[in-house]
């Protein structure tokens, strides 16, 4: 079982991802601004997988995944999440593009078990 912390400001995204994976098995940590989640990756040091989602208030998800990859030792993978397609910030091998298709997430999530 992975532990799983998704941070997104849409609601709705979260409950839907959420189902998705708790359906494989596994458990998921919600966090809904970058702040939140970032307090909830140092509470979490067990973290397998951070999937953030790029446009939020506060700070960017590529802002946040900076600030996490600066303060900790291992972070676990992080893949950020996008809608859009122009997206290129140097990481596009971790990049999941919204609408996520079950079938990118799938294959990630069986990767990391």
């Amino acid at each position: 079982m992975l532990k799983i912390l998704l941070i997104d400001d849409d609601q709705d995204h979260n409950k839907i991802l959420k189902v998705f994976i708790e359906k494989h098995g596994h458990k998921v940590l919600i966090a809904t601004n970058a702040n939140d989640g970032y307090q909830i990756v140092e509470e979490n040091t067990d973290l397998d997988l951070i999937l953030i989602d790029d446009i939020m208030p506060i700070m960017t998800g590529t802002e946040l995944r900076e600030k996490i990859k600066a303060n900790l030792k291992n972070p676990p993978p992080m893949y950020i999440l996008t809608g859009q397609t122009d997206y290129n910030k140097g990481y596009e091998s971790n990049v999941l593009y919204k609408p996520i298709k079950n079938e990118d997430l799938e294959e990630i999530l069986q990767f990391l078990c």
